[in-house]
């Protein structure tokens, strides 16, 4: 009886065994099939990002072009790349990876990424970003206007001095005051006031610092 215990025993052990390595080999395909997808998704992510940054160098360069003149080869080749969008509007936090990744460090590209936001890639890499994106959305709004002109800077020497000041709190991780600062910066009624005490100085022929091409 003993012996018969010991043989049932033993089969019922090899049973789960079995059971255990059929079960490790089903959750092994799954986490192989879970893998292949994971690879797949990354992938696609990557071919969208790159098609972003695409968009981004297209408009980068041809705002390079516009506003300084500066109509190279390797820019106009740039600039006609086919992509499907053309985006005119700021966005500091692609154009930021966009200069890093394909433009030599402290070159022409970092230096045009300050003039349209202010401050330089690695500063902006060193902030806390979660704790700052309104400032962020009002560089950017800062930019449109830079990108839509074809300007070097702002148009006119209140707006760049809220910028400089809104970096400086930025720089200094002033957080709290620069989101209180940034809410009403550049916004849509913000811009049109300044473009009509643009357009008025511009009438009297008056030097306020407008955004025109640099010479």
């Amino acid at each position: 009886m003993q012996t018969l215990a010991a043989t049932e025993g033993s089969f019922s052990l090899l049973t789960e065994i079995r059971q255990m390595r059929e079960q490790l080999a089903e959750i092994n395909t799954k986490t192989e099939e879970m893998k292949a997808k994971m690879e797949e998704m990354n992938a696609q992510t990557e071919e969208l990002g790159q098609s972003f940054l695409n968009n981004r160098q297209r408009t980068f360069t041809t705002w390079v072009r516009d506003a300084l003149d500066k109509g190279t080869t390797r820019r106009l080749e740039d600039i006609q790349r086919p992509t499907e969008d053309f985006i005119y509007n700021g966005d500091i936090r692609c154009d930021a990876r966009l200069v890093t990744q394909r433009y030599e460090k402290n070159g022409t590209a970092w230096r045009r990424f300050s003039t349209l936001y202010g401050l330089n890639p690695n500063d902006f890499k060193n902030l806390d970003r979660n704790k700052c994106c309104g400032s962020l959305q009002a560089l950017d709004r800062a930019a449109d206007v830079l990108f839509k002109h074809a300007w070097t800077r702002l148009p006119t020497k209140a707006m760049e001095k809220e910028r400089e000041d809104l970096v400086a709190m930025l720089l200094e991780e002033e957080y709290e005051e620069a989101e209180n600062m940034s809410s009403a910066l550049f916004c849509e009624e913000y811009l049109s006031e300044a473009e009509v005490s643009s357009n008025t100085a511009e009438m009297l022929d008056i030097d306020d610092g407008s955004g025109k091409k640099d010479t």
